[in-house]
């Protein structure tokens, strides 16, 4: 092959790279987290099964939607504990929703449950341990269940 040939083929090979890398689509947002995150461990007051919320999680809303749940602190009060968490979500265009957030909220664990309320959007997630450690989420709308999601714990970073 001539240096001329070399050249040309090389050069196409560059325009088709560039085409293609053009029509690649954008990858979707991850769910954005708040720059002062930061997970507190619970006290020693906090019973055992409460304290297990404690941490980041993630999941999916019906397998479309990431979201990320993080219980930055719990406080044991006289009837519950009480929780700050952050809710994150990510897109979803099959679930209509087209941009990604975080919202810092308040909960709290009762009878097995931790009970966030979302008033921006007026509507509760409940989550629920399961046995192998997992979370399974119900997002409420007024009395009805609109999605659901497992999310896993995200081991703890850092000593």
């Amino acid at each position: 092959m001539t240096r001329g040939r070399r050249t040309g083929a090389l050069l196409a090979g560059l325009g088709l790279g560039i085409i293609l890398a053009g029509c690649a689509e954008d990858p979707i947002p991850v769910p954005p987290l708040p720059p002062d995150l930061r997970v507190v461990p619970p006290p020693t007051s906090v019973p055992h099964e409460n304290a297990k919320f404690s941490g980041r999680w993630v999941g999916k809303w019906d397998d479309a939607l990431d979201h990320v749940l993080v219980i930055e602190i719990e406080i044991q009060s006289d009837q519950a504990t009480e929780v700050i968490a952050v809710y994150s979500w990510g897109v979803s265009g099959a679930l209509g929703v087209g941009f990604p957030g975080w919202t810092r909220v308040r909960g709290r664990i009762e009878d097995g449950a931790l009970r966030l309320e979302l008033p921006r959007v007026q509507a509760r997630a409940v989550y629920t341990m399961q046995s192998d450690g997992t979370l399974v989420g119900e997002y409420w709308r007024g009395d009805k269940i609109t999605s659901r999601a497992r999310l896993a714990r995200v081991p703890r970073e850092g000593p």
